[in-house]
């Protein structure tokens, strides 16, 4: 790593084409470190990368909760039809009058 050097991140202030990036100069090791552990990547690409996994990461954690609650919405009725009630046989029915 030669020092200084200058570091992107995504989104940003600055255009660019299908997007925006951020740049940021170090010029000591400490404070290159710190940059890399808070997300700063050494070339253009790896930010673009970094931001696209990150934002596919938040999609699917978003389609995950949708997911849930539209599950929990459905849950009660078929727990509703599934177990069975006082006066009811093992499938749910009522039984037949006998006479």
């Amino acid at each position: 790593m030669d020092l200084p050097t200058v570091l992107y991140r995504c989104p940003g202030p600055h255009s660019r084409a299908g997007g925006t990036y951020g740049f940021l100069g170090v010029e000591t090791p400490e404070s290159y470190d710190a940059a890399i552990a808070a997300g700063w990547q050494l070339t253009m690409p790896a930010a673009i990368d970094a931001y696209e996994g990150k934002k596919a990461e938040v999609i699917a954690e978003v389609e995950k909760e949708v997911e849930a609650e539209k599950l929990a919405e459905q849950e009660p009725a078929a727990v509703k039809d599934a177990v069975p009630t006082a006066g009811s046989n093992r499938r749910g029915r009522k039984p037949k009058a006998r006479g």
